[in-house]
């Protein structure tokens, strides 16, 4: 028996029928025994003793992915990693990872090659941020020519602005007309008459740019105004009367390239045209399709009067 088992205490049974002690033979489990640490070398690298008191058997060390088991003593296993892998972890959890673990087989376009790293054949990259310069962006290297190490730049294009990064095309009625801008302006359509429909352009155009249009696009009471000016001073009286905002309805007026407009006081729409009112007649409202006749006998001193009592008698009347 093995000389750790003397730490136990053993009942030997003695038969009623012999009246002496009978000698009782014990042995152990499979694959147990009384192995000393220097008897487990000849087993193989991957195994060692599973304690180092007796009894104890030989046990295979676990397989690991990357790897190959080793004996660091006779009693404990460890890792020896493949090449291009290192041991993470320790105890149970250790394992082999790449020593190229979380990097990049590319880098994005605002990124550089700080880091390169072979797995077998294939270079793996770690990637770091490029500084912002301002009015460019970033553009990917060509292969075979340009250093993955180093940030390149283009300057943005007109119609662009650049955040440091990237080029972004301008919002719709929002230019820039030279290169490497930092922002697209408006084309501030109410007070300039110019407008842009598309994004991404260097220049406004004019917003009332459908020449080809004819009254008949308008509805009744309301005229076809092609002239800029012409909306302004509507608009002008449209908000001191009821509070229309040219901003809210001038991007539908651009995108069509034409507004069809209510006339306003002392005119009346005749044909989808604003028309004054001629002598002896007057209208105070907007919208108007006729002006209202002065009573018999008035007259007014002029066209497009706008009140009843620009009306005057005519000679002869009092």
């Amino acid at each position: 028996m093995c000389s750790a088992l003397a730490q136990f205490s053993v009942d030997i049974p003695v038969p009623a029928s012999l009246g002496s002690t009978s000698l009782i033979k014990y042995d152990f489990l499979p694959g147990y025994g009384c192995r000393r640490g220097s008897e487990v070398q000849g087993e193989g690298d991957g195994k060692v003793l599973s304690r180092a008191a007796a009894p104890n058997r030989v046990v295979t060390c676990p397989s690991v992915a990357h790897g190959s088991p080793v004996r660091v003593d006779p009693y404990t296993c460890g890792i020896v990693c493949d090449a291009g892998f290192e041991l993470s972890g320790s105890g149970g959890g250790a394992k082999c990872v790449s020593v190229c673990e979380g990097l990049n087989e590319t880098c994005p376009d605002t990124y550089r090659a700080s880091e390169t790293c072979m797995q077998g054949s294939q270079a793996l990259y770690r990637c770091s941020p490029c500084p912002l310069n301002p009015g460019f962006a970033t553009r990917a290297p060509v292969e075979g020519e340009d250093d993955i190490s180093l940030c390149l730049y283009v300057p943005c294009g007109p119609g662009t602005r650049s955040d440091g990064l990237r080029c972004h095309p301008c919002d719709v009625n929002t230019i820039s007309n030279a290169s490497q801008a930092l922002e697209c302006v408006s084309c501030e359509t109410a007070e300039t008459g110019t407008y842009q429909a598309a994004g991404g352009q260097s220049v406004c155009t004019a917003c009332l740019w459908n020449t080809s249009v004819t009254g008949g696009v308008c509805r009744p009471s309301t005229s076809l105004v092609l002239d800029f000016q012409r909306v302004q001073s509507l608009f002008s009286l449209y908000e001191s009367d009821v509070g229309a905002d040219l901003d809210l309805y001038i991007s539908e007026m651009c995108t069509q390239g034409y507004a069809c407009l209510p006339c306003e006081p002392c005119f009346y729409e005749h044909e989808r045209a604003c028309v004054p009112c001629p002598y002896g007649s007057y209208q105070p409202n907007f919208a108007a399709e006729a002006c209202f006749p002065c009573a018999e006998g008035q007259n007014t001193t002029s066209t497009a009067s706008t009140r009843s009592s620009d009306c005057v008698c005519v000679e002869g009347f009092e």
